[in-house]
């Protein structure tokens, strides 16, 4: 065998390009590069693959993400062979692709492979799947185009690639075979309409924002230009795969290492007002609140006192007013003075997606806490700074939208380790019991309201209709019996008349009608009920927007996660729709109160009830909705 006698050179950056593109795209990068002396010990490897916007030739096909993957690991092996260490740089697609590729590896146990990799940098990466011209794409391809299919929101296999980076790499604490840590920087384009800065930063701890769209992030025009002087930085920073200061398995127990910056903000800027109110979701005003009056007492006096529970849970099924009871306990709190500071994070996403990391990053930034870049040490710093505090600057921390008890149980405790506990206290809502065995926890069970209180609710939504409010309470009965008092399926229900025409008496009929089926009542009914009324008002969808408009305005909520709310433009974007189509879709969904809106109508999200009946979880059949 000859012996191979090529120079080793020190650091090659291979550049990842991204979808429909080419390795030209990198040209600003490669040219600035070469000119600059301070980088001369680094040659750039600009990485090539197929991504053509179509395949017309029936010889041909267009490869998938895992098939681009294999082909960069054997260029890492060929054209990359001659270098110590590699810096794996990418552009939208390419950076999934980088996933994928790492993902890979570490499944199939190569992680020690990794290691001669020093660090990944990715610009506007649709780390939520993609938001790429989902309009030019399903019209063009609809399910032909293997790249194009995966990048559809949220794609499994995208999805759980990211899942593997973060934990095996991002957070990975040794070199084994299954793990490798490697800094991992995402960048998001200021300006960038097809991949939100949400998206490109998704849960990576590292990011930043750059001026320019989406393409114009990666062509820089001057040493200076900001995208350039970026790369550069981290082209020259040392990383632990550098220095050989990647820790055995030996070591995964030691302290942190000497030198390691701890990153909390100020004392002074945990106090102040925030601004929760928008973070969250609530849809009324107050003339708009019934039979709430004493839960919300109550709730305000556990949360007043420094002694007694230091957590309250708000239980209750969807839809019967757990958000709104507990907005309006922040909001007495607020105006009452009772704390210094108030803060709101709505958890997102199913039960299988516990949540932790979101909320402590979400509520560290609204307390001005700068989270340090690997989150096994957020918990400590968020502690530090609330500790720093002290008894006079007490918070609030609202967590709403929990869906299960192991869920709630597990993020409860996270945040009292990361220092919510007394003198602060912490509200949650959430579908089940929150475990603890210190029983420093209270429940407060939210239930449907009253009949007198429902009949004046069901007045107040249908406020502009003369029969509403002449009609006499106990015509609203079987209503109020049927859905139990729930505000949500009582206003569903009430907007089914007001948007068919039908007389009330029909409506109510349907829904005794579905009583007398299930006799026995219970969850059975309540699954029923949910359904029919879900049915019906998205057939009036169907009817009134157009069967095609109404299913892509549903599918565009559906392709992010349970809890999210969507900016009107990317909610387009991912519909598909047409301006004018889009606008009168739009407008229906909110008459028929399938949609909600939030931010002076600048956000829009639609209840979590409607969410799983329409995305169904993965072990439920389709069209059923949870209790």
């Amino acid at each position: 065998m000859p012996l191979d006698i090529r120079p080793v050179r020190e650091v090659g950056a291979v550049l990842v390009h991204g979808l429909f593109s080419s390795p030209r795209t990198w040209s600003p990068f490669e040219t600035l590069i070469a000119q600059d002396r301070d980088l001369a010990h680094i040659d750039t490897l600009p990485f090539g693959y197929v991504s053509p916007v179509a395949s017309f030739s029936p010889l041909r096909r267009i490869p998938s993400f895992d098939d681009v993957a294999d082909s960069l690991g054997g260029f890492l092996e060929v054209e990359g062979g001659a270098y110590e260490r590699l810096v794996l740089v990418s552009h939208s697609q390419g950076g999934l692709v980088v996933q994928r590729y790492l993902a890979r590896m570490l499944h199939e146990g190569r992680g020690t492979e990794l290691a001669r990799i020093s660090r990944v940098v990715m610009f506007a990466c649709p780390n939520s799947g993609s938001e790429l011209a989902l309009t030019l794409r399903r019209a063009l391809w609809r399910r032909r185009h293997a790249q194009e299919r995966q990048l559809r929101p949220i794609h499994a296999a995208v999805t759980e690639a990211q899942r593997t980076v973060l934990s095996r790499v991002v957070h990975a604490r040794s070199v084994t075979a299954n793990s490798c840590p490697l800094p991992v920087t995402a960048f998001a384009g200021e300006s960038d309409g097809i991949v939100t800065p949400a998206s490109a930063r998704s849960l990576f701890p590292d990011t930043g924002i750059l001026p320019g769209d989406h393409f114009g992030i990666i062509r820089p025009d001057s040493p200076g230009h900001r995208s350039y002087t970026a790369l550069k930085r981290l082209l020259l920073t040392p990383t632990d795969s550098d220095t050989g200061a990647r820790t055995s398995d030996e070591e995964v127990g030691a302290a942190p290492r000497p030198g390691r910056a701890t990153t909390r903000a100020p004392e002074s800027d945990v106090a102040g007002s925030g601004d929760w109110h928008s973070r969250a979701m609530v849809d009324h005003d107050e003339n708009g609140l019934f039979g709430i009056g004493p839960d919300v007492d109550r709730l305000l006096r556990d949360l007043a006192g420094a002694t007694g529970p230091w957590v309250v849970n708000v239980r209750g099924v969807g839809g019967v007013g757990k958000t709104t009871m507990a907005y309006e306990a922040a909001r007495r709190a607020a105006r009452e003075g009772i704390f210094e500071r108030i803060v709101w994070t709505t958890v997102r996403g199913g039960a299988h997606e516990p949540g932790l990391w979101e909320a402590l990053f979400d509520l560290a930034a609204q307390l001005g806490v700068t989270l340090g870049p690997d989150r096994r040490g957020w918990e400590a710093e968020l502690r530090v700074a609330l500790r720093a505090a002290g008894e006079q600057r007490r918070v609030l921390a609202v967590v709403d939208n929990l869906e299960v008890a192991s869920q709630a149980t597990a993020i409860v405790d996270g945040l009292r380790r990361a220092g919510f506990e007394r003198p602060h206290k912490l509200l949650v809502t959430s579908r089940g019991v929150v475990h603890d065995p210190d029983h420093a926890i209270k429940e407060q069970s939210v239930n449907g309201l009253g009949q007198e209180a429902a009949v004046a609710f069901i007045r107040h939504v249908g406020a502009d209709d003369p029969g509403l409010a002449e009609a006499t309470g106990t015509t609203f009965t079987p209503i109020v019996r049927i859905t139990e008092g729930n505000p949500y399926l009582m206003r569903l229900a009430i907007r089914r008349y007001l948007s068919t025409g039908m007389p009330l008496h029909e409506v109510i009929d349907e829904l005794t009608a579905l009583e007398s089926r299930v006799p026995d009542g219970g969850e059975g009914l309540a699954r029923r009920i949910k359904a029919h009324l879900f049915d019906r008002s998205l057939g009036e969808f169907d009817l009134i927007a157009g069967a095609e408009a109404a299913h892509s305005l549903m599918a565009a909520f559906c392709a992010k996660r349970r809890g999210d709310r969507v900016a009107k433009g990317e909610l387009m974007e991912l519909s598909g729709l047409p301006d004018d189509e889009f606008r009168r879709a739009l407008r229906c969904g909110h008459d028929l109160e399938l949609v909600q809106a939030s931010r002076l109508n600048e956000e829009h999200s639609i209840h979590s009830l409607l969410y799983e009946y329409t995305k169904p979880r993965p072990d439920t059949a389709p069209g059923t909705v949870s209790s």
